[in-house]
């Protein structure tokens, strides 16, 4: 973004441009170690995909001070695009399958194989990491984690720690491996993180999480939390909570998320390189240990952590779910 203006000076004029650049920077240690690896993965990114990222302008990585700055878009993030009443299923889906057209792409380009250790060191590990770190910032968790059971919307669930002991012992955390990884994954592709462009028909990538490997599974996890357990309503406030009961709005883009969740597993079937219910079964692990493990980055820190506890609620009901479903 640039405006100009003429400055008069002795002897003439000269011409001022001011540069508007948006700077993201780091505060906490782990969050600066995931905005270095954004940062490399963003400098990496190879020519004919730049259309498609922000170009990283000026950036500073060193133990102390992690940022870099990029020029602003003045473009809606699909998420904006919903609850604004700009976008049905039947557009959304159009922009879903030509994003992973392009994600497959990215995919493609260096695949990797499956580290024997991956289902580990991508899920269980960033679970209990990112638990740990809610005990340690709030007291509404660290008197919640403990608990063997909790009562949500008036039903009793294993709580994450132990549902999730469940899912590892029985085998089923292995049977989601997907069939390789890549240098080139997204790893946070959801709503909020993709602006679309309609008049050009573009679309750019925000916040890759610029991990060394991932998968297109931990992507398509990202697509399906922000359509079945509709994130982006979280994140906006968009719910009644009392206690440990809550209940989304339902709103005109409630209804819309869930008619392009109809349509979503077509897609994704299309693209995986395994059949229909392997593609779901996946798919609804990663949705649902994402939402178990993204609750630290919407902590309010006010006490009463309102949309934490509900993301949190979501991923408890999730594993119990998925656990039932495929156990």
């Amino acid at each position: 973004m640039t405006s100009e203006y003429l400055k008069r000076e002795s002897g003439g004029r000269s011409q001022v441009t001011r540069v508007v650049r948006i700077r993201k920077e780091a505060l906490e240690e782990e969050r600066k170690r995931k905005l270095a690896d954004e940062i490399k993965f963003l400098k990496k990114i190879p020519e004919e995909w730049g259309i498609h990222f922000p170009e990283v302008i000026f950036s500073h990585i060193n133990g102390k001070q992690v940022f870099y700055e990029m020029t602003p878009y003045e473009l809606p993030t699909i998420r904006r695009l919903l609850f604004s009443n700009e976008l049905d299923a039947k557009t959304a889906l159009y922009w879903i399958d030509k994003i992973l057209d392009f994600a497959f792409e990215m995919y493609d380009r260096e695949k990797l194989p499956v580290p024997n250790n991956y289902m580990t060191e991508m899920h269980t590990q960033r679970l209990i990491m990112r638990n740990e770190e809610l005990r340690k910032k709030t007291q509404v968790f660290k008197k919640l984690l403990p608990l063997e059971k909790i009562k949500i919307n008036g039903k009793y669930y294993e709580n994450t720690p132990s549902i999730y002991w469940k899912i590892q012992e029985s085998g089923l955390l292995e049977r989601c491996k997907p069939p390789y990884c890549s240098k080139w994954a997204h790893s946070d592709m959801h709503f909020s993180n993709i602006l679309l462009d309609l008049k050009q028909k573009n679309f750019v990538f925000l916040d890759p999480r610029g991990y060394k490997y991932c998968d297109y599974y931990y992507d398509f996890g990202k697509l399906l939390h922000s359509v079945n357990g509709k994130y982006e309503f979280i994140a906006e406030n968009k719910f009644t909570l009392n206690g440990s009961t809550f209940k989304l709005k339902k709103i005109k883009a409630y209804g819309v998320c869930d008619e392009i969740k109809v349509g979503l597993f077509d897609i994704l079937a299309k693209h995986s390189k395994e059949d229909r219910e392997t593609t779901i079964m996946k798919t609804e692990f990663n949705e649902a240990v994402h939402f178990a493990s993204l609750v630290p980055f919407i902590l309010d820190l006010d006490s009463i952590e309102a949309r934490a506890r509900v993301a949190y609620f979501v991923g408890v009901i999730l594993l119990n779910r998925w656990y039932e479903k495929y156990v």
